[in-house]
């Protein structure tokens, strides 16, 4: 059931031209043109990003993991400002996106994120791929 919710506002937030009321828009700023596999809803996504504050403070660096993250956009795995972000994104590229708190994470924190905070992520696009049906994974 909140899989139902989450997925009609997103569409709601990915059809409405209202989105950009309020501020409450994703800002995207590509800073390198990729030229690879372009993400789209149901493709599966490996990226590397670092999440900023507004403030400058780097809160995350995926490559301090050792590998790219990885989910299936349009799947509700991430939260919604990504959704939008990364749509149409190519492999190759790098952009900086936006996200106001209401396409984050709202008023609650999450582990070192304030409420109420606008992130800033720069992600690169490592690779786009089919995604795998999970009732095909054993």
């Amino acid at each position: 059931m909140f899989k139902e919710r989450y997925m009609k506002k997103k569409e709601k937030l990915l059809n409405d031209s209202a989105i950009n009321a309020n501020n409450q828009e994703v800002i995207i700023n590509d800073l390198v043109a990729g030229s690879g596999d372009e993400a789209s809803s149901g493709k599966l996504l490996k990226v590397h990003y670092i999440l900023s504050l507004q403030d400058g403070t780097v809160l995350q660096n995926s490559k301090d993991f050792g590998q790219p993250f990885q989910f299936t956009l349009g799947n509700g795995e991430v939260i919604p400002g990504w959704e939008i972000g990364l749509q149409g994104m190519k492999v190759g590229g790098t952009r900086t996106i936006i996200i106001p708190p209401e396409l984050a994470y709202g008023a609650q924190q999450a582990g070192p994120i304030p409420a109420n905070s606008t992130l800033i992520f720069t992600v690169e696009l490592v690779d786009v791929a089919d995604a795998v049906a999970p009732e095909l994974v054993q």
